[in-house]
């Protein structure tokens, strides 16, 4: 998994991982959703092998140079970080 990293000042907020095969999508803050299902709840395997909760499948806008975009089946895991 490609994953970049954004984050001033400690700000979690600024955080992506994206799966470089375009298949799964995650962000550990909630806020940043402009939809989320929380009954679509699964589980993400990480490169060590072990399994991490995904407690939800939103929708998050992102600003571009292009404009805003949206991204959908973007799963909310807490358990990720930088």
């Amino acid at each position: 998994m490609f994953y970049p990293c954004q984050s001033s000042n400690g700000d979690k907020n600024g955080q992506w991982f994206i799966d470089s095969s375009y298949s799964t999508h995650m962000k550990p803050s909630k806020n940043m959703f402009n939809d989320i299902d929380m009954k679509r709840q699964t589980r993400v395997k990480i490169e060590n092998g072990e399994f991490i909760s995904a407690g939800g499948l939103g929708i998050i806008g992102v600003e571009t140079t292009n404009g805003k975009q949206v991204i959908h089946e973007v799963m909310h895991v807490l358990g990720i970080i930088c």
